[in-house]
């Protein structure tokens, strides 16, 4: 059988076990409870506890009760055997794991969906945790989003379709996987997060044993201490909860304006107290900035629009944005990628939908000083005379065309009596660039 033919054979197999564990349920006679929803998704495995537990901070897509329920779903992942788990570390390392570690515990200290931890000690004498990534996980996850985005083609035709982008909500979490599949992304974080806050009195984070990390086992220091929302195992500790909040605030106001750098997953089972310093502890999941306000992200089109637009405005020397990917799409909501930024006097201002001439001819309408607009990415059937006709009306000085529709975007201006546009081709670094030199001081570039 043929690699393809294996791979529609596993398919068809992963989906009547799917539809097993959901007849089982009985969802249809007895209607799907939040209990039920829990049970479903823990049986189903690691993929759909990843999707529960991104889901269970979804309050805008599922009702409370749901998220409430979900929330467990994040210390119940059974763990893998003991086995199983040496025997990863080993290949992993290419030796026998008793040659690495003096004493490596069989009983796992945590089980998450993609990996699991256990407690150890180094031949050396540290103590210290191992991350142990699932067996094939990535293969796993990967199939069964391939199988659940087929599902939601299919529910584009019920009511469901029209309240939220199922597709959408899967795209998050494989970008979210995939970052946490990947344990050398996690090592470098470690290492820089640990770095640009060596000089701060009360924070830290685990310390990396690059040495024994690979690709599917990180090492790091082993850290003790109190949650950070154990109140009464901090009060007996003699802290002062106040100063720890306020601290903590600080720290990642820090983070964000002055290091560009922050832990973009803070919830209280990633934060320790320990010896007077506050502790950030696993760091697959963070993100670098570059001073600038907040993007919108709209859709899955659009992600990409946005992504290039912030990548090449950093590379261009203009500060970057934060970006924040939205799923509250549901009808009549209206969403834009948005950010303001001063540089040299020029205001930057990103506030597009991308393919969207509507919203950007609200966008070309909300200008109220001379303006410079970057205008492309729209589809190649996009009538542009509504657009163009606007910005004849409003202070535009110059347009800076780009991208597969410049042409017709060029003719359009000139028949509503435009001239002042230029060609950038498909170059955004250059059209940014070119954006700023035309904006004068106290004027506006809108992308």
């Amino acid at each position: 059988m043929t690699q393809r033919g294996e791979n529609r054979s596993e398919n068809r197999q992963r989906l009547a076990e799917i539809v097993e564990v959901v007849r089982k349920h009985e969802i249809v006679r007895g209607g799907i409870t939040p209990e039920k929803l829990c049970a479903i998704i823990e049986e189903l495995g690691p993929t759909f506890i990843k999707l529960g537990q991104i889901l269970s901070m979804r309050s805008d897509i599922l009702p409370a009760a749901y998220c409430e329920a979900l929330k467990k779903l994040r210390s119940s992942v059974a763990p893998m055997p003991y086995e199983q788990v040496a025997d990863i570390v080993s290949r992993s390392y290419g030796r026998p794991l008793d040659e690495v570690f003096a004493s490596f515990d069989e009983h796992a200290l945590g089980s998450a969906s993609i990996a699991q931890a256990h407690a150890a000690v180094l031949k050396s004498g540290e103590r210290v945790v191992v991350k142990v990534q699932r067996e094939g996980i990535h293969d796993v996850m990967n199939r069964d989003i391939t199988l659940l985005k087929q599902a939601c083609n299919l529910l584009k035709y019920t009511p469901a379709g029209g309240l939220v982008d199922f597709n959408q909500v899967l795209d998050e979490m494989w970008v979210v996987a995939q970052e946490e599949m990947n344990f050398q992304t996690e090592a470098a974080n470690l290492e820089k997060f640990h770095k640009l806050n060596e000089d701060v009195a009360f924070v830290t984070s685990p310390i990396l044993y690059r040495e024994y990390t690979t690709t599917q086992v990180l090492v790091m220091e082993r850290i003790d201490g109190a949650a950070i929302d154990d109140k009464d195992a901090l009060t007996a500790g003699g802290y002062d909860l106040s100063e720890i909040g306020a601290k903590l605030a600080d720290n990642y106001v820090r983070q964000i304006m002055t290091d560009g750098f922050f832990h973009a997953d803070p919830h209280p089972g990633n934060l320790r107290v320990r010896e007077g310093k506050i502790v950030f502890g696993t760091l697959a999941n963070c993100k670098a900035i570059c001073g600038v306000d907040e993007v919108y992200i709209p859709g899955e089109h659009n992600l990409k629009n946005a992504l290039a637009a912030a990548a090449m405005a950093m590379v261009a020397g203009i500060p970057g944005p934060v970006i924040r990917h939205t799923l509250r799409t549901f009808k009549g909501v209206e969403h834009r990628i948005e950010f303001v930024r001063e540089l040299d006097g020029v205001q930057f201002i990103n506030d597009s939908k991308g393919t969207n001439v509507d919203s950007s001819i609200q966008a070309v309408r909300a200008m109220k000083r001379p303006t410079v607009l970057i205008l492309g990415g729209y589809d190649k059937h996009t009538d542009f005379t509504p657009l163009c006709e606007e910005i004849v009306k409003c202070p535009i000085e110059r347009v800076v065309l780009i991208g597969a529709t410049a042409k017709q975007c060029e003719e359009t201006l000139e028949k509503v009596g435009f001239h002042a546009w230029e060609h950038a081709g498909y170059d955004f670094e250059k059209a940014v660039r070119r954006a700023f030199e035309l904006a004068q001081d106290g004027g506006t570039v809108l992308l």
